[in-house]
């Protein structure tokens, strides 16, 4: 019986540094107006391009809801803002995850009551 080549398998290593450098920095609450609903912790690219916005994992519980559909709000006029010059959020999908996804799906179903008009799927 002939023997058959075995596929040569391909692995990339998921956690293998990247070349696009970032940084890193909180944000905290304030009474200006630009403030974000809850301190945030944002990383960014540092390099000028303009990138998906890839995901806001809001770790609040589900009786917080409010609190994560401010947050989804406040990227829409806060975010943008605090990035480096040239580098642009694209901001029209949005993944949102956290809290065994009731935060999502709630906000999803829009039990948080946003204001921004993020598409939901």
């Amino acid at each position: 019986m002939a023997q058959r080549a075995q596929p040569v398998l391909a692995t990339t290593d998921v956690f293998q540094k990247g070349d696009i450098h970032w940084k890193q920095f909180n944000v905290e609450t304030s009474t200006a107006s630009s403030s974000p609903p809850k301190p945030l912790l944002i990383f960014t690219p540092a390099v000028p391009g303009s990138y998906p916005f890839c995901n806001v994992f809001a770790c609040v519980g589900p009786s917080q809801i409010k609190f994560a559909g401010k947050v989804v709000d406040w990227l829409v006029e806060g975010f943008q803002p605090l990035l480096l010059e040239n580098v642009k959020a694209k901001l029209e999908k949005l993944v949102l995850s956290g809290h065994g996804g009731k935060t999502a799906f709630a906000v999803a179903l829009d039990h948080a009551k946003q204001t921004s008009n993020f598409q939901h799927s």
